[in-house]
């Protein structure tokens, strides 16, 4: 067995050890990061399930009717939550799915615990929010599902004005009530759509907009979303998406994301609309980095922090 130590975290996510330990070395020691690289044989199965699924997958996102399924998906989050007597577990959204062999390094691993990609991801989360955000006083999410990365900012910058923005009343409604149970008086839903985004938004001084995995979902129609950021001008941007430009295609695990990642249909073009503002002089990209972790069809968490000038 090998073991994922704070200091590959904090390569991986583009840190050092001691900022890493720093900001989050007691989150770090509640998981267990211990993993085996699959090797030969198993390898080989688990890369022909990968390429079998490609080949059956008929999911599109961006189409009309994946409204109606993330209404129903986030109502059932909603009514977990309600009857499971408001557990944070009922936040976690059914697509971070556990027991699967996850990529690591460039490679396929098995991990220990059946929650490793998701431990990761909250140590990984954790480090983004107070490397990034705690400055701001006003928070926005856009395509923000259950509210679960709102919730863990609040309990690490609490009293920031939060708002989780969707286009879905069922995920509106699940951030209110989650406030409401929880006692964040600070934290409000809205509707929101990326491909018709509210004018009358107000946003505040000193605001954030984040994202995770959302943009991916609207299938490279970003630009009205992208003006509605240059206009609204926020001190910061923070988004946390799979980013098909940071695939090489010569490498047999990232020549199938990339084949999933179109097969999905999800967006490309995010990172490189940035870069060209940043070339017209039009944005700052303060970081943008490849963590190299992800499921087993993809990575999902690049991250770039800009800010529009």
């Amino acid at each position: 067995m090998r073991q994922l130590t704070l200091a590959d975290s904090a390569r991986l996510f583009g840190s050092t050890e001691e900022d890493l330990a720093r900001k989050c070395s007691t989150i770090f020691s509640e998981f267990d990061f211990t993993y085996r690289v699959l090797e030969d044989t198993e390898r080989d199965t688990e890369i022909l399930e990968i390429m079998k699924r490609i080949d059956e997958d008929k999911q599109q996102v961006g189409h009309e009717d994946r409204k109606v399924i993330w209404q129903r998906g986030w109502n059932e989050n909603l009514q977990e939550y309600q009857d499971t007597n408001y557990s944070d577990t009922a936040l976690v959204p059914k697509f971070l799915r556990p027991n699967i062999a996850i990529r690591l390094e460039g490679r396929l691993v098995r991990p220990s615990s059946p929650t490793f990609e998701y431990d990761l991801f909250r140590v990984y989360r954790d480090w983004l929010f107070r490397t990034y955000l705690r400055r701001v006083s006003a928070v926005y999410e856009f395509g923000c599902g259950t509210g679960m990365n709102l919730v863990a900012l609040n309990e690490i910058w609490p009293g920031k004005e939060l708002h989780g923005l969707d286009f879905v009343e069922s995920s509106r409604d699940l951030v209110d009530e989650v406030a409401r149970a929880r006692g964040i008086p600070t934290l409000t839903g809205h509707l929101f759509d990326y491909e018709d985004p509210d004018e009358s938004l107000e946003v505040s001084r000193d605001s954030a907009f984040i994202t995770f995995g959302s943009l991916e979902q609207i299938s490279g129609r970003f630009q009205k979303y992208l003006s509605f950021v240059l206009e609204r001008k926020p001190e910061l941007c923070l988004h946390v998406e799979p980013t098909i430009e940071h695939y090489n295609p010569d490498i047999l695990l990232d020549y199938l994301a990339i084949k999933f990642h179109r097969q999905r249909g999800y967006t490309e073009g995010w990172l490189p609309a940035i870069q060209q503002l940043e070339v017209e002089g039009r944005a700052e990209i303060i970081a943008a980095k490849r963590p190299f972790f992800g499921s087993t069809m993809m990575e999902g968490y690049s991250y770039v922090v800009w800010r529009p000038i």
